[in-house]
């Protein structure tokens, strides 16, 4: 597996994370980034494209 750094949309801001390339099984790939209080995943079966559209809809809890 590898890592990269990269900048994407999360609850209406930019953010730094990290993509990890896995490309297992049902798992192409995995973001991995941190706000202020907490830190989040997000993965499966998409590339990185994909993931930072889902990133782009979620938000933070409140």
């Amino acid at each position: 597996m590898t890592a990269k750094p990269e900048r994407f949309i999360f609850d209406q801001q930019e953010v730094e994370g990290k993509y990890v390339a896995a490309d297992v099984y049902r798992v192409k790939g995995m973001l991995i980034w941190q706000t202020d209080e907490y830190y989040f995943s997000l993965g499966g079966d998409y590339g990185l494209d994909e993931l930072k559209d889902l990133a782009a809809r979620l938000k933070k809890p409140e």
